[in-house]
């Protein structure tokens, strides 16, 4: 039954090659490999081997490109934020002090492992969304008692539905690769077992997944409008607490820790 698939005028067998010799692009490699899958659910190592390979390659060969489009995202955001706005902007760097897993279950390396870390879809490279750096922050502030925290409230600075928000987070890009030289590298866990069992018998299934390398640095900028410009400093120090403590996923066992001005 399997091999009656026909993919894009293809037989199963004859896209899946295609896919290995051809495709060079991660999300691509990520959607169309689900039908690897179909035929082989054990080639799961092959397929995170070659997506670790592309990315790190892709990048390599374009971050030179990317801290040119992080120049020029900060000069468009004070263009607007500075000077037509009269609020402010920083830039933070934030180095990886351990792996992190973006958005594990994500439209891109979730669709070929139980975890994955999301990849960008124009650069092919994994990022921090901003709404993963905004949440966090608003997550810390939650938890900090209203007395300590000299603001009227979270929503004047982060907003709600029905407010915008006057403090803007863009998306954490890498702007140096990690360890080694890669950028995405692979984990794997070793699963805990299910039922009571004698050690000697035990056949533990492992994990494997891709994971952003440790020492990857990230860039991402912060904008406040002018409302929020007094509040800015302290911004500055909740951003650098938080991503202390963990961005992503899995923070509790030590992944997601970023260090920020290293």
């Amino acid at each position: 039954m399997v091999d009656s698939i026909n993919i894009f005028g293809y037989k199963l067998d004859e896209f899946n090659e295609l896919l290995d010799k051809y495709c060079k692009d991660p999300v691509t490699l990520c959607r169309l490999g689900v039908f690897k899958l179909i035929k082989a659910k054990d080639v799961k190592r092959e397929l995170l081997k070659k997506l670790i390979e592309i990315v790190n390659e892709k990048y390599s060969q374009s971050s030179f490109f990317i801290n040119r489009f992080l120049d020029s995202l900060e000069e468009g955001l004070k263009q607007h934020y500075e000077q037509r706005l009269g609020g402010a902007v920083f830039r933070v760097k934030a180095r990886a002090v351990s792996r992190l897993i973006i958005h594990s279950r994500n439209d891109t390396s979730a669709l070929l492992f139980e975890y994955g870390t999301i990849l960008h879809p124009i650069f092919g490279i994994p990022y921090i969304p901003a709404s993963s750096l905004k949440g966090v922050v608003r997550s810390y502030l939650e938890s900090i008692p209203p007395s300590e925290l000299s603001l009227n409230s979270i929503d004047e600075l982060l907003g709600n539905l029905g407010q915008a928000s006057s403090v803007v987070f863009t998306d954490g890009y890498p702007s140096k690769e990690g360890e080694k030289g890669r950028i995405l590298e692979p984990e794997v866990t070793t699963s805990i077992y299910q039922e009571s069992i004698k050690e000697h018998k035990a056949k533990p299934t492992p994990i494997i997944y891709p994971a952003v390398a440790r020492g990857v640095e990230f860039t991402f900028f912060v904008a406040a409008k002018k409302e929020a410009v007094k509040y800015f400093d302290k911004m500055k120090g909740y951003v650098k607490t938080v991503i202390w403590e963990g961005v992503g996923a899995k923070t509790m066992l030590g992944y997601g820790e970023l260090e920020v001005g290293r």
